[in-house]
């Protein structure tokens, strides 16, 4: 089983079992770090583009997008990593 854009990265398992164990507790650890984030966000991002790596269940991703940049969000945690663009 293939994942990733265009075919890219093949199905791993044992990377799979092991970030997923601590995905769900990352992401509820950080959940109230946004506020702390925003200070450090240009507000107008329009004709930026990003790509956000390791973006979790894409909490930055979101705020980037609400400040106009187009963004492409992907995750290693099976839960998190299906690639996705936010607008």
């Amino acid at each position: 089983m293939a994942r990733g854009v265009g075919g890219g990265a093949s199905y791993n398992p044992w990377m799979e079992s092991r970030y997923d164990t601590y995905a769900q507790w990352y992401a509820e650890f950080t959940r109230d770090w946004a506020p702390s984030c925003l200070p450090y966000l240009p507000s107008d991002l329009d004709g930026q583009r990003v790509l956000d790596l390791a973006c979790g269940v894409g909490t930055l991703s979101a705020l980037i997008a609400g400040r106009g940049a187009p963004v492409v969000a992907v995750d290693a945690s099976a839960t998190d990593a299906r690639p996705r663009s936010v607008s």
